[in-house]
């Protein structure tokens, strides 16, 4: 996964191998810093646009995920049983029979300081693991 955390930083502009968090913070910081002594940091992030940062992992997570169990179903257009993974396993949830897309997990905002410091912990810790994301079609699972 740390390719794909890479790759997704490159696209954005960020050419050293770091990952799509730390990506995001360079780019935040990058164009929020302050320019002159008297420009204000809340008023440079009222303009921020978010759509220059790359999602956060968790986020980019569920859209890798989504993108295999669409990608199945291509695979698999002209077999009677297209659907062979489960759409609750592959970044989707179920409500009143519609499929919608999970966006985010775990909390948006830290509740505290602390959270953050332990957050990147776990996330250097998570990195290291490098375990890569296999689908088993025999029990629907991405």
């Amino acid at each position: 996964m740390n390719v794909v955390q890479e790759f997704t930083a490159n696209m954005y502009g960020i050419k050293h191998g770091v990952s799509v968090n730390e990506a995001r913070y360079q780019i935040f910081i990058r164009t929020n810093s302050a320019k002159e002594d008297n420009d204000t940091f809340l008023k440079r992030v009222k303009s921020f646009d978010s759509n220059i940062i790359p999602p956060c992992w968790s986020s980019l997570m569920q859209k890798i995920l989504r993108t295999i169990y669409v990608n199945s179903m291509w695979l698999q257009a002209t077999d009677q049983l297209c659907l062979k993974l489960r759409p609750e396993n592959c970044g989707w949830t179920l409500e009143n029979n519609y499929l919608k897309p999970i966006g985010f997990i775990g909390d948006q905002m830290p509740l505290k300081i602390d959270d953050i410091a332990q957050m990147t912990d776990n996330e250097n810790d998570d990195e290291s693991e490098n375990q890569p994301v296999t689908s088993d079609e025999s029990d629907g699972e991405c």
